[in-house]
């Protein structure tokens, strides 16, 4: 409680300053917004302005956003495919694997290699 009463203290004259010129800005706004003059700033006018902004950004950015989508869902199959590799290919292999073993003769020692793998 004591460091409260310290920290109030201690930084009543910025809180002060702080409402103050805040109290200020707001009394500004409500003068702009009453005054329809077309040099007064208002914040109908920044709502709109903001508004294209807004609009336009979308223009650009959101194609990017959805090939960023495509590019992620793209890598994550493509690391499928990476992890699954071996089970994918092991019909050719194993073909490969019996015509080496039908023309030499060998055992089939490769052939059970390759499918425990």
């Amino acid at each position: 409680k004591d460091q409260r009463m310290l920290l109030v203290k201690e930084n009543f004259d910025r809180f002060i300053k702080c409402k103050n010129t805040i109290d200020d800005i707001y009394s500004k706004l409500q003068h702009n917004e009453l005054d329809t003059s077309s040099e007064s700033a208002s914040t109908e006018l920044l709502m709109q302005s903001l508004g294209h902004v807004k609009l336009e950004s979308s223009k650009i950015f959101d194609p990017l956003i959805e090939r960023q989508h495509e590019r992620e869902k793209l890598i994550g199959l493509i690391n499928t495919y990476h992890r699954y590799k071996w089970f994918l290919e092991m019909p050719s292999t194993l073909e490969e694997h019996l015509n080496k073993n039908k023309m030499n003769n060998p055992s089939d020692q490769d052939v059970v290699s390759c499918y425990k793998k």
